[in-house]
């Protein structure tokens, strides 16, 4: 009778998810696994199992994920930062196999392409991309604003780096997602405040919400007040965006506050929002935007 102790101990370390062949290597017959599925010991996920004694995780998934996809499976893209902690939102896995593999998982996102060794590691035992090379698989899979916010928000946190990004579409111009990329790379290219402020216009024009001017000169009765990143000049509503580097220079958050004063004595609404607002909370944004339209 196979003991189930060392089983569980493998089980263990790899988030309550073990395969068949694993199963066999531990002495464990197909009628011993088709008894444990009936007796609810065994649950299948995908093509593995796992011990209901194991809570199912989102990184019980990703074990499921890379061992049903076999060999040379890594997790990568929001996946792994996922698995390293890192502040995203990662609604299934996503699993890189070689490009020859031909395999279809449920629920799993797949990219096939191949990884070179540095890109090569482990989390907790479980095979996975490196960080620099997660986050490039994630703008690739992404949709187009998607990836530019998660693009720029992982530069800025220095997940990856511009030399990782241009290295790798200098390699492999013809790759998938490479004009994501690309764009990844031109808006890093134009500074930290535009960084910010095309994700805004993005915002809006995904949303549909027209009427507004960027970068549009306001002035009342003592002359020019200044640019406003984003007015709808119809209902004198102005919208200024706080870019990453905001705060660090004094003197610019007195002049931005003076000139906040006379725009509000101008009429104006004036509406701020941060870089973390746009990428992380971008609905609230787009709620104070369309609450004030109406108004």
């Amino acid at each position: 009778m196979t003991s189930e102790i060392p089983l569980l101990a493998l089980a263990a370390r790899q988030c309550g998810i073990v395969s068949r062949p694993q199963l066999g290597a531990a002495g464990m017959s197909n009628h011993g696994i088709r008894t444990r599925v009936r007796d609810g010991r065994l649950l299948p996920v995908l093509k593995v199992f796992r011990f209901a004694k194991f809570d199912s995780t989102s990184n019980s998934e990703s074990w499921a994920a890379v061992l049903s996809a076999g060999q040379r499976a890594r997790v990568t893209g929001l996946a792994t930062l996922a698995l390293l902690g890192l502040d995203v939102n990662a609604v299934c896995p996503t699993v890189v196999v070689p490009p020859s593999r031909n395999i279809e998982l449920p629920g799993v996102r797949l990219l096939r392409d191949v990884v070179s060794e540095p890109d090569k590691t482990e989390i907790s035992g479980l095979p996975s991309t490196s960080t620099p090379r997660a986050v490039l698989d994630a703008i690739r899979l992404a949709e187009s604003l998607e990836a530019d916010q998660l693009g720029m928000r992982a530069l800025l946190l220095a997940w990856v780096s511009r030399g990782y990004l241009e290295e790798w579409v200098d390699a492999y111009p013809k790759h998938f997602g490479v004009a994501k990329v690309r764009r990844v790379l031109g808006l890093a290219s134009t500074g930290a405040a535009s960084h910010t402020e095309l994700i805004a216009h993005r915002l809006l024009e995904s949303a549909q919400i027209a009427g507004w001017i960027a970068n549009h000169w306001v002035a009342d009765a003592r002359g020019p007040i200044g640019i406003v990143d984003i007015a709808f000049p119809d209902v004198k509503l102005a919208i200024e965006i706080d870019g990453y580097a905001f705060h660090r220079d004094e003197e610019r958050f007195q002049r931005d506050r003076t000139r906040q004063n006379r725009l509000v004595s101008a009429g104006w609404t004036v509406l701020r929002f941060t870089y973390e607002d746009l990428v992380r909370r971008p609905n609230y944004v787009l709620q104070q935007i369309r609450a004030h339209l109406h108004r």
